[in-house]
């Protein structure tokens, strides 16, 4: 009977459930430090090796880095509020069509917006 009035002991349970569930927290939290260290990014080409399609696509990076506040699902129409550099983007993102160095360059506007 003490066995049993042990068991079912509503303070237990929940002693033990917070327990579990700090152990599970912090297996969680080391795996994650763990990750991080295992994936590591490699660094960005430097600017000038970078072809005019890419430069594109890397200052439209820039530029949502810059803004952390954008929604994640936003698209570069929503997120420039420019017509025409949302459509260089796209040219460059998503179009077969050239792109040219003048638009890279036009392209290095959006870093600053």
């Amino acid at each position: 009977r003490r066995i049993q009035k042990a068991l079912c002991d509503p303070y237990r349970i929940q002693q033990d459930h917070i327990l579990h569930t700090v152990v599970r927290r912090d297996k969680c939290r080391n795996a994650l430090i763990i990750l991080r260290q295992l994936v590591r990014r490699a660094p960005e080409p430097a600017w000038e090796t970078l072809d005019e399609r890419q430069k594109v696509r890397r200052s439209y990076q820039i530029f949502l880095r810059r803004h952390p506040d954008l929604p994640a699902g936003s698209t570069a129409r929503r997120a420039l509020h420019d017509s025409r550099l949302a459509a260089l983007y796209e040219t460059a993102r998503y179009s077969g069509q050239p792109v040219t160095p003048q638009d890279a360059e036009e392209g290095r506007k959006m870093e600053k917006m």
